[in-house]
């Protein structure tokens, strides 16, 4: 559901949807259980953001993501969103 919202330009709704996810994903579990999943989910939201030229907020979820899980995909979305 969040792919199509994304693929459709509703990054609000995009954005909603992950909120949900990550709050039931953090009720199921234990944080540092869940960091894969957490560290993806950030770094959607960063990129929602991004796409809604709400750099501030990218750039607090990418690190969020890095925090979890430093994948040199969540470092190059990082480099990407700090050069706009």
């Amino acid at each position: 559901e969040i792919k199509i919202l994304y693929k459709n330009k509703n990054y609000d709704g995009a954005i909603s949807q992950t909120y949900v996810l990550i709050d039931m994903l953090k009720s199921l579990h234990e944080e540092s259980k869940i960091k894969i999943e957490l560290s993806q989910l950030y770094q959607d939201l960063a990129i929602f953001y991004s796409q809604k030229n709400k750099l501030e907020e990218a750039k607090g979820f990418i690190e969020q993501a890095i925090k979890l899980n430093p994948t040199s995909e969540n470092l190059e979305i990082q480099t990407l969103i700090n050069s706009k």
